[in-house]
């Protein structure tokens, strides 16, 4: 039997080492009925946890997913 979890993608919208289409269709191709999001990072690259811009947004961003399921 399937497992469903719930799943947060965060993405960098400058990631030049994993291209965002392939992202995309591997986040559409979870169950349509899944539990799931996507955060993409505009201005961040592949390494988004090492952006010190961008590191506040993505903790924030991920906390706030995460309050949402507990």
């Amino acid at each position: 039997p399937a497992v469903s979890v719930p799943t947060l993608t965060v993405r960098g919208g400058l990631d030049k080492v994993i291209c965002n289409s392939t992202i995309e269709q591997w986040h559409d191709s979870l169950d349509e009925k899944a539990d799931k999001a996507m955060i993409t990072l505009d201005d961040t690259e592949h390494d988004i946890l090492s952006d010190r811009e961008s590191l506040n947004l993505v903790f924030n961003d991920i906390t706030n997913w995460l309050h949402l399921r507990c």
